[in-house]
This record gives structure tokens, sequence and C-alpha cells, in this order.
């Protein structure tokens, strides 16, 4: 609901008001899966052997795998999980016009979530043919989520002739509050007594909270002369209780200017020209959700007991020196629209992340080897293009394409305690100085025709410099001794879009979006399983066909060594291009016509209307998904969605 009610000429109020009911199931085939499920169970579809049966001879679904291991939607129905939600969301405000052009907005508001997750598993369930397993276990999750915000402005707006200006002050306060209590139990002996309390092994019970505050107080000035020249300035201060108390608060600013050249005398005749201007910004942001409720205070446990009493251990050590992690960005633009078809939008931008919060080591003798801090600068430069064009146009015709694109460049500015780089072997990335990020990996040179030995690069003593020296190889694989820069960027330079939508007599409309990434490279981390020759002869998981391809004799060349040989291994051979051309979004709808509307006599308007999302996807990628940036076992991929839909106005 959303109600407004103006009560005299100086007072408004409005109330809104949102509910939301969920229910949905978890995919915890994996077994000890997490409350959000285990998407390592998506592996089983590649990994399943291809002769696998999925219906015995009579038709009957087989549960297990020839070899003995149990079929995911028999684990699915035996491990059911499920999470209901509910979702509350009051908003209100008032506004009072005291005097004219003065206008004071008072807005609270309230975003409340309660989620409960129950996840269980039958006594009866068969985690090997055959063998019941005799006990089950219940997993109960109970959270709350209550987000409330508060809200102040202050605004006024006044002109002298053509000179306009708004002036608007403000506060913000938000708080955010989390708390979970979990139960477990398990040697539950019946399929139908699935409680708690029917378990009387391992009952445990936690429970958590996280409570953090925002509070904002900023200002803004909005000027513009004669509807020609605008220039805006806001200046705020934040501050966080996930920082320490030395650190919460910091100031940000930002200003623009923009010169509408299109509305100068001198192009008053120009009627082809519907629009040109020209535009500068710069300002400075901040960002706290980057840190955790807690990263700069000492975290302990209660885990400690001494003499029947109590006692607390450390769990992390913190940081009281953490600051905002701030961002300068500078922005240049123009705009450019004529004959009422074209339109032209290209904007030059740097941005500058300083005191970048990142994990960083400290000596072992306190107990831990890293902790959060402000330490590295970050760079990021670039252009981004849009341009669209309407070739038809026409009473009953209309035909629109566009493209967009960005281009971006990254560099890394310092890092932290001044080293020149840092390498992080579990995401094979590479952090240098002056360089963007880059993957680091052994790099493969290839199969010894000879002696059937696998072959890579050693690298230099600077590891931050590829070395392709064919004098200096190895086939002993050891990745935290081969790791060097391999040149490629973790992150694509270039992204975009194009597409194309038409109107036909106002009455059916269709809309094709793609969309596009160049020079993109993924770790595709599937193939350390399936083409993996000493899996396969074991009899072990699903394999590709060009497992096939290994050394046998000399003078052999293939992708794969001898069978003699560990393989494969994590090094370059798995960096994959994985630029991609997807078909994002195809939009067909239809408004029936009036005289058929009319007829009806009830309705005012009737729109059908059918969506499909990734329908197609071009690249050379051999992973699920050259879209998803973080590949796990199996993956993710984006999902196909088909909607159908009726919109009905009375």
């Amino acid at each position: 609901s959303n109600l407004n009610a103006q009560i005299n000429d100086w007072l408004k109020v409005g109330l809104n008001l949102s509910a939301g009911h969920t229910d949905f199931m978890i995919n915890t085939a994996s077994g000890e899966a997490e409350s959000s499920g285990n998407l390592k169970t998506l592996g089983y579809d590649i990994l399943m052997p291809p002769a696998y049966r999925a219906v015995d001879e009579s038709g009957k679904r087989s549960n297990f795998m020839p070899s003995g291991s149990p079929h995911p939607f028999y684990v699915a129905e035996n491990r059911p999980a499920s999470t209901k939600g509910l979702n509350l969301t009051p908003n209100g405000y008032v506004s009072v016009q005291p005097i004219k052009n003065l206008t004071f907005t008072s807005q609270a508001g309230i975003q409340y979530s309660l989620s409960n997750m129950e996840r269980l598993e039958y006594p009866s369930f068969e985690k090997v043919q055959g063998v019941p397993e005799g006990k089950g276990f219940v997993e109960r999750v109970s959270s709350t989520n209550q987000i409330t915000t508060f809200t102040n402005t202050l605004e006024y707006k006044h002109h002298l002739k053509e000179h306009h200006f708004t002036y608007l002050i403000g506060q913000e306060s938000v708080k955010y509050d989390f708390s979970k209590l979990q139960g477990r139990s398990s040697g539950q002996i019946s399929d139908g007594a699935m409680m708690i309390s029917h378990g009387k092994e391992n009952m445990t019970t936690s429970d958590s909270r996280v409570v953090s505050t925002f509070n904002s107080y900023f200002g803004r000035i909005n000027y513009d002369y004669a509807n020609r020249y605008f220039a805006d300035f806001s200046a705020r201060r934040d501050g966080s209780s996930r920082f320490g108390k030395n650190n919460r608060y910091a100031d940000f600013w930002a200003a623009g200017v923009m010169w509408a050249i299109s509305r100068e005398e001198f192009l008053k005749d120009a009627l082809w020209l519907d629009n040109l201007s020209l535009k500068f910004s710069t300002g400075t942001s901040g960002n706290a959700d980057i840190v955790g409720e807690y990263d700069w205070r000492d975290l302990v446990l209660t885990d400690a007991i001494y003499n029947d009493k109590v006692g607390y251990v450390l769990k992390a050590p913190g940081n009281p020196n953490l600051r905002w992690q701030k961002q300068l960005k500078n922005t240049i633009g123009l705009n450019f629209d004529a004959l009422k078809s074209i339109s032209l939008s290209v904007d030059f931008y740097q941005r500058i992340i300083s005191d970048m919060i990142v994990g960083s080591e400290i000596p072992y003798v306190n107990g831990f080897n890293g902790t959060r801090t402000n330490g590295a600068k970050f760079e990021n430069r670039g252009i981004d293009i849009s341009f669209s064009v309407t070739p038809i146009q026409r009473q009953n015709f209309r035909l629109t394409t566009y493209i967009s694109a960005s281009y971006n460049q990254e560099k890394i500015l310092k890092l932290p305690n001044d080293v020149d780089m840092v390498y992080t072997p579990t995401t094979n990335r590479l952090l240098a100085v002056g360089k963007p990020m880059l993957f680091m990996l052994p790099i493969f040179k290839g199969v010894n025709s000879d002696t059937g030995a696998p072959q890579w690069y050693l690298p230099s003593e600077n590891t931050a410099v590829t070395t392709t020296d064919d004098n200096n190889i190895t086939s002993n694989y050891d990745k935290n001794s081969l790791a060097q820069n391999t040149g490629l960027k973790i992150t694509a330079p270039i992204n975009g879009g194009f597409g194309i939508s038409s109107h036909i007599y106002n009455a059916l409309s269709v809309s094709v979006d793609f969309s596009f990434s160049y020079k993109k490279y993924l770790f595709n981390r599937d193939r350390l399983y399936t083409e993996n020759p000493g899996f396969a002869f074991l009899g072990a998981d699903n394999q590709s066909r060009v497992i096939f391809d290994y050394w046998k004799n000399p003078g052999d060349v293939t992708r794969f060594p001898s069978l003699n040989y560990r393989f494969t291994e994590e090094d370059t051979r798995l960096i994959e291009d994985a630029s991609f051309i997807r078909l994002k979004n195809v939009m067909i709808s239809y408004t029936l016509p009036q005289s058929v509307i009319k007829q009806v006599g009830f309705f005012k308007d009737i729109r059908i209307s059918a969506t499909g999302r990734n329908l197609l996807t071009f690249t050379k990628y051999t992973g699920l998904d050259p879209e998803v940036n973080i590949p796990a076992l199996g993956g993710n991929p984006s999902t196909k969605e088909y909607v159908f839909g009726i919109d009905v106005t009375f």
C-alpha cells in the first residue's frame, strides 16, 4: 500500500507498507552442507560416469550410481531442507512547508526480515547402497534482520531572474541489527519423528548477534543560470561503528558543472540539434561495507575451561586504526542528440581508491598470520560509450538499435607494508605495484615428445616478471615455487552490450539484447577433474575424451604426458579465453487493440508478453558459464528463463 495525504497547504504525510512471504527448497545433496546449500553437488552432472542409467529395467529410478554413491535426487529426498521467510517494510514521512519554498521532511523506515531454515536427514537414508544410516539429524536456524533508518532534510529554493538556487541540508542515521538462533541434534530413529528433542546425540545450540550503526550529515547546493549553465556542490560527513573510535568519521565532497551548449543563442537555428552538453564532475566517496562489523576489535571466545571456570580465548586480532576506504573520481563527458533519432554519450573517467582495506600479514608471534588494514591504492581509468540510432521512424513502425561499451585500465599504485607484490595461491592472483590484477600460476611449456614428461618454465627471482626460457624448464611440479606472472588479466578490459527494439502499430513490441566481454580469462577448475588421466584409469570420475591424447611412445606430440606422471595440475593450461557474446534478453509483447477492449467493456488495457533470458552464448570457454567470475567445481551457471505474463488495467 502507498498512501499520501495533503492535510493542508503546508503539511503532507505519507505511509508506504509492503510485505512478502517466501518458501523455497535448498539443495543440500552434498552431505554436511551449510544452511545456504552447497553448490558442489552440481558437479555430479559433469563427473557422473556416462554409462550410468538413470532407471532400471522396470523403469524405476536407480537410487545409486555404479560406484555405489547415491543419486542426487535420492539424496535431496532424504536430506530435505527448506527456508521460509517473512519481509516487512513500513516507511512513513512528514513534510512541512512553514514558508514558501522552504520544506522540512522527516522520514522513518524499517526493513524487517524473519527467516526460518530447517534441514533434515532421515534415519532410513542409505549413504551406501544396502546400508541404511540408522539415525538421522535435525537442524533448525531462526534469524532476524532489521534495518532502521531515520532521515531529516531541510530544502530551500529561490531564484533571482535567471539565476536558480536550491539549498539542502540533512542528517541520516541507520542501524543494522542481525541475530541468529541455531539448534541441532542427531540420533533420530524414525522418519516420522524429526524434532531436535527426538535426537539424544550431539545436541548443540548457539546464538549470535551483530549490530552496527551509520550516521551522516550532508549538504548540497544546486545552481543554474538561464537553463544553460549548471553547477552543484555537495559535502557530507559519514560515521560508521565498523571503524575504531578515532577513525569513525570521515569527510567527503563532490562538485560538478555542465554546459548545455545546444541552448546557446548561436545554435538557435540548428533545428536538427536536439541536445549538446558538456559536463565535468569530481568528488570523493567512502566505503565501509568492505569490512566486518567488528574487524577493528579484538574478538574473543569463551571456549577455554580452566578449573571448571570459563575463560576467554582470543579469536581474531583487531585493528583499531582501521579507517574509511576512500575513492576519488573525475569524469568528463559529452552528450549529443540529433535529428530525434541519434544519441551519443561519451564519458572519460579516472577512479583512484586510496586507504584500500585489504588483508595484511602480521608476525606469527601474535598467534595469527594476518589482519585487516588500510594499505593499498588502486586506479581505474577508462571510457564509457553509448550510441543509439533510430533508422526507421514512421507512424506505424519504429526501429531502434544501440550499442554500449566500456574500456577500463587498472593499475595497483600501492600495497600494504609498501611491498612490491602479493601472491595469493588460493585465488591464483598476483597483486604487483604498477600492474593490473593478474593470474599467477606455473606456466606450462608442453609435453616432452622424447620422454613424455610434462614441462614447466622456471621463473626468475622476480616472479612478477613473466619468464619463458626454453633452457630453464622442469618436470617437477610445485605450484608455489613455479608460480609466476602469466601476463593475463583477472578483469576483462572491454565489456558492453548491443541490441534492437521495434514497435509496430503501437501494439506489437519486440526487443533483443546482447551482452559481451572481450579479453576475459577464467581459471577452469572443472578440468582438474574432467581432464585427468590419472583419475580415469583408476575408475574414478567421468572424464573428457581428450584424455586419450596422452604420450605413449617417443616422438608422440600429445596434450597429456605419460601416465607415469601425475596430471592434471594447476597451471596455465586451465586459464581459458572466456570472452563471450550472450543473448541476454528477448521480449515480445502485444497490446490488444482498443476496438477489442471496448467490446469487453470492463478493461482499459490488456498486454500479453513473453520473455526469454540467457538463451544463447557464443564463447570458446569450455566451462559451464563464461559470465561467472568465480568458478567452482560444477559451477552454478546463469539459468535460462522463460517468463509469460498478462498485464491488465481496469
